[in-house]
């Protein structure tokens, strides 16, 4: 291995590590532990030593992981959430988790995910919040 090759793959490994570093040390982070079981808490833990950011925001954000903020606004309109306009993708995961509001797929609607809400009167609702 010549030194460039190895000087990347350090560097590459130190990025790795601060990314799991600012989601560690993330209010929403140290939530969702309090709130985790044992067993989660061991993934979590699992997922930090693999310095597997993807899958511990996985288990950070559960099925909410994968929305846009476009998406996510649908859902709080659809169950109601005060000032949803006001919050950005992670308040609005963390009102979500909080208040054990699950992704349109688990509440046994008939589409398969948050975009199957176009159409209907939530749409409008999430259209009248401002781009930030």
């Amino acid at each position: 291995m010549k030194g460039i090759d190895f000087q990347i793959k350090h560097h590459e490994s130190f990025l790795k590590a601060r990314n799991i570093d600012r989601v560690v040390q993330s209010d929403f982070f140290c939530a969702a532990w309090d709130d985790a079981s044992v067993k989660r808490q061991e993934e979590a833990v699992s997922l930090i030593e693999k310095l597997n950011v993807r899958e511990l925001n996985s288990w950070l954000f559960g099925d909410f992981e994968g929305c846009s903020v476009r998406e996510l606004r649908k859902i709080a309109s659809a169950n109601h959430v005060h000032n949803y306009c006001d919050m950005d993708k992670a308040e609005l995961i963390h009102h979500f988790i909080t208040e054990g509001i699950k992704n349109v797929k688990d509440r046994g609607t008939s589409g398969n995910n948050a975009s199957d809400l176009i159409g209907s009167g939530s749409e409008r609702a999430a259209n009248k919040c401002e781009v930030r």
